[in-house]
């Protein structure tokens, strides 16, 4: 909606009175939603970066940046990903990883970074047609691949002691009660 990220800060401050000192962000089964949403909610953790990068079928690319507002650039960051984390939720999955700014634990999302049009037909109907894509900024093409999670959870438990062990120890707690919601 037009209100999640005014909706996500007063929650996060709420949370940071009550002495939190990480975030997990749950962005599993979100199909997406508003563009500017994400390139919102991505301002609220980085500071002047590239969010994402638009290219054209005749490959000429548009860098979108965050606003610079970083309001919460330093609170560590977990999304929860999987297969159906698409659009515009991936969009900023993969803006906040890219970035080295957020840490993904679950499985790879769904793979739909396209920019899409409708055209109204005069008989009533309506035409979907894509236009360009979206790339993270490693320039990485995501559409039907999708963006790879730092942690995947379909590993052993002991997989998973390793690959939280490889995290600074301040990030590991954080890691663990992420991996719980799986």
């Amino acid at each position: 909606s037009r209100n999640t990220t005014n909706e996500l800060v007063s929650g996060i401050k709420k949370l940071k009175q009550r002495g939190m000192t990480s975030l997990i962000l749950d962005l599993r089964n979100n199909g997406g939603g508003l563009l500017q949403n994400a390139i919102d909610i991505g301002s609220l953790f980085l500071k002047k970066k590239v969010l994402f990068y638009t290219l054209d079928r005749l490959n000429h690319k548009v860098t979108t940046y965050s606003a610079g507002i970083a309001l919460f650039e330093n609170i560590p960051l977990f999304l929860l990903v999987n297969e159906s984390t698409a659009s515009s939720a991936e969009i900023l999955a993969g803006a906040l990883k890219d970035n080295k700014r957020a840490v993904l634990i679950g499985g790879r999302t769904f793979g739909k970074a396209s920019v899409q049009r409708i055209q109204d037909l005069p008989d009533g109907s309506s035409l979907l047609y894509t236009t360009a894509k979206y790339l993270t900024p490693l320039e990485i093409d995501i559409s039907d691949k999708g963006v790879n999670v730092n942690i995947n959870t379909n590993i052993t438990k002991k997989q998973r002691i390793q690959v939280i062990k490889k995290f600074p120890t301040n990030m590991q707690n954080a890691i663990i009660t992420s991996l719980s919601f799986f």
